[in-house]
């Protein structure tokens, strides 16, 4: 069976040689003794042994230690403290979850740190406290007396490999905590057993030894890893031109990326480096997660005749898991009949198939839960954390964000578990082929769409496992004492997960990520640009005689392109597929295949060879860029007007123009203009000369050109906004524009034939009803009274709202009054009589927070429209964000000229809004079109409810002040954030009131280096950067 881990696989070998147990015969350790015979019948006997004391007494050296530890700690009244796993459904799921089994774990608070030591401190006979250091050769021994009854010596750093014709090859030739561990996992037949018979002593010491093991790696790297710094090539030239000899002057401090295996950056890494191979090959077509069957017949053979459960050898556990490869290789399947040929999400059939039945039986079926069985542990909040039940669904398809969902007929196939019957809808995707080789939990899922994969991808570098856990007191009497409640004496924290299977898999250096291809990471920089690693203490006059100092991964790329002719048909991304990067002597070699020839662009073997196109050399690599149409170009309107030219009139030019200004894509308006404002100008002469007395009159260019921007003018006014507002564009010269332009906004609001809309008014005012009629005039009375208010007219579809608008509209613009008609929808606003979004109307920013204001300025001329409306009518009002009013009432109030107004909601004018939320469903994260639905019922407690602004006020917090600070001259304060630490205001500082005023306090410091400073402490808003509530609090 354990002929995978053979380093050779030949299978003619006569003396198989081994990595896992013993580093290829580097490892060499005293082996373990067989324990006494108290000691082997408590291990291998159900008896219990009651001279256990007498056999450590008499075997084990350091059994009167744990004496004297037995009698202290027998005197001691300290409170004992048990730990307790929490589901804190807040966290991440993907790493946050509750352990199935019942197992020893380790949990690290946090995560390792490179600075961080363990804890393990021994109290002297007279008192003294002395901190055990883990690698000294007498702590495992100690800690697991039973496991090491002789007091065989732990492990020591000044262990040596075995003399070997290769070890002496090798520069490391010292022992690792890592290696010795995974020596001692290994089961030989002239060696006792008691370490890997000990069950549940066997899980701890697996735990802890892990833990010692990435404890004693990150201590190593805290410790070697050399003070560096970094700067970029030139500027380390001009310090050595300029006399400057010290490293340590320039350049910045700098660690080495982590190549810590696990670390978050190091996940990180892997996630690019997976979307980097999808972008070569393209993306996978399944996702297929295996999971370990305890009841696999390798490990059933090897533990059943030790009495042995899977959970007492971890390690046996780890390594037949990992020798369960899955080879498989599946073509694409573009359409959802080819994804049934390999995935199925449904009960087989009992009589066609009764092994994939009860495979299927047995590994595939989640749950039950929901409400068949509501304390499952992937309920959450009363459903299922995995949306089990699925729907049943008659044929598989694809949904929006390319995720499969499969075919779950209901065909009446069932499976009974745990009492209940299971349908279609509680199987997991599966494989029936891959299901019946492996034997075990084996999901499938079909897979290639780039949302898919860069969630998938996330997910299998998501990090390790992590739980909250929380420290319970067991001596409730001592709390109730000191009258403090229980709650108060228990800890949160946040907790890394370590199992003893993933303790053993690490011990035994297995991978825990494979990628094929390789991925090569390539950098660019500008000339001289790149960056210098050095050491504190180094001259830079040393640092740049390295012989290869100014080379780069980049440069040398180039300098190949110069000697091999082949390479320059390959771009830098193609280039790691056909050439191998030499780290040693900064050069590409290329790799023993042939080299192919690529139809692409010649690879360039310098930087001016880079801005060279078509033999064409461009001052900069912007224009060089410009020129390979990398970038977008201004060219590209000068092509665009060039071809409408000849397909409408002039005036659909200029419109075109204006469009492209309007949208701001253009990045040199005036080039454009300079190149296009000739075919702009073709009707201009025309018409100039038709206005004047003598129609055979001239006109220069420049008068042309002028004529012509005042007609784009006339069309950006249309739409607000003006030929200043781009900088680049010219401006009319020596031309009034008063005689050209008006304020187009108010001449068009007015712009109705006033018997037309009266007729239109008499007609739709027949047709209310006494309702309508009702809501009519109190509007009109509020318009007449120049009352101001807003209204909010709230109805179902189609029960008359756009009729009420029409009516208002017809009514006040009859009597040559405005109304400005706006919607939160284009679509909707096409079907209004006038109307305008309310975005392009109000100029309402994108996106919009919450101190944000309407883009409208004092003596615009839609300032100007806004000031002589009469009636604002919003429709489709639920649809807008309660920013947006916010927005339009903070500038109504600011620019309505009539003061007496400003302090009146929306600047004292109407304003009448009207919609049904039951057409806008709301957004439910992670939710199904029901759960949308559910939240639209209006008797939805959720939409009204509200937090009283006395529960906000009641609210008191660490890092946040109370929310009524009562001070006085000479009151003592203290400062809860940094502001100046030259001033010595930090976040703690003590200061005495000096001076109150408004908006600052002035206060001098009574604590710190800087007494006796005076300061001023200006208002300013707090909020918590990780708020305890659902919500974040700002206080001022």
């Amino acid at each position: 069976m354990w002929y995978d881990e053979r380093i050779s696989k030949n299978k003619n070998c006569q003396n198989p040689r081994f990595s896992l147990c013993c580093g290829d015969d580097k490892v060499e350790l005293p082996l373990l003794q067989n324990p006494p015979q108290y000691l082997q019948q408590l291990l291998f006997h159900d008896d219990t042994i009651d001279t256990l004391s007498h056999m450590l007494d008499q075997h084990n050296s350091h059994a009167k230690s744990f004496r004297m530890a037995r009698d202290r700690l027998a005197g001691d009244q300290a409170n004992n403290i048990k730990l307790q796993l929490i589901a804190a459904w807040g966290k991440d799921g993907r790493v946050y979850n509750m352990p199935n089994v019942s197992e020893i774990a380790a949990l690290i608070v946090g995560d390792f740190q490179p600075g961080s030591k363990r804890d393990i401190i021994v109290e002297t006979q007279n008192g003294e406290l002395q901190r055990i250091h883990e690698l000294h050769p007498s702590y495992l021994p100690l800690h697991y007396p039973l496991l090491f009854p002789y007091g065989e010596d732990g492990y020591k750093a000044d262990i040596l490999h075995r003399s070997t014709s290769s070890s002496k090859k090798r520069r490391r030739n010292r022992l690792t905590m890592r290696e010795w561990f995974a020596y001692r996992l290994q089961s030989r037949s002239n060696e006792a057993h008691t370490l890997l018979h000990s069950q549940k002593l066997f899980q701890k010491f697996i735990v802890e030894g892990y833990t010692m093991v990435e404890s004693e790696r990150l201590s190593y790297i805290r410790n070697n890893q050399k003070k560096l710094r970094v700067d970029k090539y030139s500027s380390l030239q001009t310090s050595l031109d300029t006399g400057t000899a010290k490293g340590l002057t320039k350049g910045k401090r700098v660690i080495l990326p982590s190549t810590f295996v696990g670390s978050p950056c190091y996940m990180d890494q892997l996630y690019f480096d997976g979307m980097a191979i999808c972008s070569h090959v393209g993306f996978p077509n399944l996702f297929i997660t295996l999971t370990c069957n305890p009841n696999w017949p390798e490990i059933r053979r090897l533990l059943s005749p030790l009495n042995l459960k899977p959970t007492d050898r971890p390690d046996i556990v780890s390594r037949i898991f990992r020798l369960k490869n899955i080879n498989t290789c599946y073509n694409k399947y573009p359409s959802s009949n080819d994804i049934d040929q390999i995935t199925s999400a449904e009960i087989p059939s009992h009589q066609d198939d009764p092994e994939l039945y009860r495979l299927v039986e047995n590994h595939m079926i989640h749950g039950p839960c929901g409400i068949l069985q509501p304390y499952s542990p992937c309920m959450k909040e009363g459903k299922c954390s995995h949306f089990y039940p699925k729907q049943f669904q008659p044929q598989t398809l694809l949904d929006s964000n390319g995720y499969p969902v499969y075919r779950r007929r209901n065909n009446g196939h069932s499976i009974s578990k745990n009492g209940v019957i299971i349908d279609n809808r509680y199987v997991v995707p599966y494989n029936p082929k891959l299901l019946k080789k492996y034997q075990a939990h084996i999901n499938i899922e079909w897979c290639n769409q780039s949302t898919s994969i860069k969630y998938l991808f996330k997910y299998i570098n998501k990090g390790y496992d992590r739980v909250t856990a929380v420290m319970l007191s067991d001596n409730n009497n001592a709390a109730q004492n000191v009258n403090i409640q229980n709650d108060e004496l228990k800890e949160y924290l946040d907790c890394r997960y370590i199992s003893p299977c993933e303790a053993a898999w690490r011990i035994f250096a297995f991978p825990i990520h494979g990628r094929k291809p390789a991925v090569e990471r390539l950098y660019f920089h500008l000339p001289d640009q790149h960056n210098i690693l050095y050491e504190d203490h180094d001259d830079i006059d040393d640092v740049l005689s390295k012989p290869t100092i100014s080379d780069s991964k980049f440069l040398a790329w180039m300098n190949t392109n110069k000697d091999f002719g082949e390479a320059r048909n390959l771009t830098y991304s193609q280039f790691v597929s056909k050439f191998v990067y030499n780290k040693r002597n900064r050069s590409w070699q290329p790799r023993k295949k042939r080299i192919y020839h690529w139809k692409t662009h010649m690879g360039p073997t310098s930087f001016e060879d880079i801005r060279t196109i078509a033999n064409i050399q461009y001052p900069t690599y912007r224009e060089a860029c410009f020129a390979m149409g990398f970038l977008q170009d201004d060219r590209e309107y000068v092509e665009a007007i060039k071809e409408a030219k000849g397909w409408g009139t002039t005036n659909y030019l200029r419109k075109l123009v204006v469009l492209i200004l309007l949208t701001g894509a253009m990045t040199k308006p005036k080039e454009v203009w300079n190149q296009c404002w000739h075919w702009l100008a073709d009707d201009i002469a025309y018409q100039y000369s038709k206005s004047t007395i003598n129609s055979e009159v001239q006109i220069n260019d420049d008068t042309l050109r002028n004529l012509t921007l005042i007609e784009i003018e006339q069309l950006l006014h249309i739409n607000q906004r003006l030929l200043k507002d781009y900088p680049t564009m010219p401006y009319p010269q020596d031309i009034n524009l008063t005689s050209y332009l008006q304020n187009n906004l108010v001449l068009s609001e007015l712009d109705y034939n006033h018997d037309a809309t009266r007729s239109e008014f008499e007609h739709l005012f027949a047709s209310m009803t006494d309702e309508q009629k009702t809501i009519y005039h109190r509007i009109i009375q509020a318009v007449n009274n120049n009352e101001g208010g807003m209204f909010f007219l709230y109805g179902f579809r189609g029960t008359g709202k756009t009729f009420i608008w029409r009516t208002l509209a017809s009514s006040l613009r009859a009597e040559n009054q405005i109304v400005i008609i706006v919607a939160s929808s284009g679509i909707a606003s096409q079907l209004l009589p006038g109307g305008r979004t309310a975005h392009s109307r109000f100029k309402i920013p994108v996106p919009i927070f919450e101190d944000s204001t309407c883009n409208i300025h004092q003596g615009t001329e839609l300032a100007e429209l806004l000031n002589q409306t009469s009636l604002i009518i919003w429709d489709e009002a639920p649809m807008a964000h309660k920013f947006c009013f916010e927005a339009l009432d903070q500038s109504l109030r600011d620019i309505i000229t009539n003061k007496s107004n400003s302090n009146q909601i929306f600047g004292g004018k109407v304003i009448v809004s009207g919609g049904d939320f039951r057409q806008i469903l709301p957004v439910i994260p992670r939710g199904t079109r029901f759960d949308s639905v559910d939240k639209s019922e209006t008797s939805e407690d959720s939409y009204f409810q509200s937090i009283t602004t006395e529960f906000l006020n009641s609210l008191n917090t660490s890092g946040l002040p109370t929310h009524s600070i009562k001070l006085k001259i000479g009151s003592p304060i203290m400062l809860l954030r940094n502001l100046d630490q030259n001033q010595g205001l930090c976040n703690g500082t003590r200061l005495v009131v000096t001076k109150m005023a408004k908006h600052v306090i002035a206060a001098e410091i009574i604590s710190g280096k800087n007494i006796g400073l005076a300061v001023y402490i200006p208002r300013m808003s707090m909020s918590l950067s990780q708020s305890p509530w659902p919500f974040k609090l700002l206080r001022r």
